[in-house]
């Protein structure tokens, strides 16, 4: 798996493409919800690289044995910590798990290794239910209920 410099572009883009693929493969209604909502360019990552970083990491699933049997990812990896340990400032932490839950709710239809990665991202960055209702952008505002029920576990 590649390693990248700590909250860059490419750190960032890999957090996305994660999110994408953590129910199985790429949806098309995920994929227009980055466009619509222009994710990837508020997130600072330029089209190209964003482009790049998802090919060299759905390569690196390939090569890594990240997929299983069922073609889930294997959210239980080691090296899925380590994407998650590229991302570092608290800021950035919280606009990418918005991102994680925009591409979660696409498709209407939210996996288990979508909400098994929300979960993860939270635990390993520290975001709990509470810092989130007192941002002042409301995160959970407008998820459906399976994911909002799920913050508040993973947080509790």
């Amino acid at each position: 798996m590649r390693t990248y410099k700590s909250d860059s572009p490419e750190a960032k883009a890999r957090i996305i493409a994660l999110a994408l693929l953590a129910d199985g493969g790429l949806d098309k209604s995920e994929l227009e919800c980055l466009e619509n909502q222009d994710v990837v360019s508020h997130l600072g990552i330029a089209a190209a690289t964003f482009e790049s970083v998802l090919y060299e990491f759905y390569q690196d699933i390939e090569q890594s044995g990240l997929r299983l049997t069922n073609g889930q990812l294997d959210l239980d990896n080691p090296a899925i910590e380590a994407v998650l340990g590229e991302i570092q400032h608290p800021a950035t932490r919280k606009a990418l798990l918005r991102a994680i839950f925009d591409i979660a709710q696409a498709d209407s239809d939210l996996s288990l290794g979508e909400l098994r990665l929300t979960s993860m991202a939270m635990r390993h960055w520290g975001i709990t239910h509470q810092s989130l209702q007192q941002a002042s952008r409301p995160h959970l505002s407008g998820l459906p209920p399976k994911v909002r029920k799920l913050v508040t576990e993973a947080c509790s």
